[in-house]
C-alpha cells in the first residue's frame, strides 16, 4: 500500500535516530536524518519540527522566564520549536485563575500536557490562528489527540465559543 502524503496543514514530527542537538540560532524546520520524512518542496504549511530523538527522549519543559523555544505554557498551550500552538477544541483553567481550585486544576493540567508531548512524535494539525495569534492546531500524540486526553480526563473542557468560569 503506496504511503499518501498527508493534507497540506498537515505537520508531521518523526521520532529520528540521531538528531543534533538544537542551538535555536537556525530558523525553519531540522532536516531530515536517514532518508526519514524528508522536508517537503517550499511548502510552508507543512514542515518537519521538532523531532524528538528516541531512545534518548526528552522532557518537554514547563516554561519559565527567557525565551521560548519548547515548552509548555499551561494546559492548552505550548511552544514547539519556537511557535506558539494552542491546542484546538478545548479551554483549560488558567494558571492566573481566579480563585485557588482553578490555580490548582491549571498546575495539574499543564504538568499532564507536558507529560504527554514529552517523548513523543507530536503532528500538529493547523485549522488557523487565535485572536493572540497562536496558531491553533489538533495535536496529535502516540496515544492519540492530547485536547481529547486532556478532556477526558477532567483537565480541561470542550470550547464553546466562549470563555466559562472554572471557580
Amino acid at each position: 500500500k503506496p504511503d499518501r502524503d498527508p493534507p497540506r496543514n498537515v505537520v508531521r514530527v518523526i521520532p529520528l535516530k540521531a538528531q543534533p542537538r538544537d542551538t535555536g540560532s537556525r530558523p525553519g524546520p531540522a532536516p531530515a536524518r536517514n532518508g526519514e520524512g524528508a522536508v517537503p518542496d517550499k511548502a510552508p504549511d507543512r514542515t518537519i519540527v521538532g523531532a524528538i530523538p528516541r531512545p534518548t527522549a526528552r522532557i518537554v519543559p514547563i516554561c519559565g522566564g527567557g525565551a521560548h523555544v519548547t515548552c509548555v505554557v499551561d494546559g492548552d498551550t505550548f511552544w514547539l520549536d519556537g511557535e506558539k500552538i494552542r491546542i484546538a477544541g478545548i479551554d483549560a483553567p488558567e494558571i492566573k485563575g481566579k480563585c485557588r481550585s482553578e490555580k490548582t486544576r491549571a498546575a495539574e493540567a499543564t504538568r499532564r500536557l507536558r507529560d504527554i508531548l514529552s517523548g513523543a512524535a507530536i503532528t500538529l494539525e493547523r485549522t488557523g490562528k487565535d485572536k493572540y495569534g497562536r496558531t491553533l492546531a489538533h495535536v496529535r500524540v502516540g496515544a492519540g489527540e492530547a485536547g481529547r486526553m486532556l478532556v477526558d480526563e477532567g483537565l480541561a473542557r470542550a470550547w464553546t465559543g466562549k470563555k466559562e468560569g472554572w471557580c
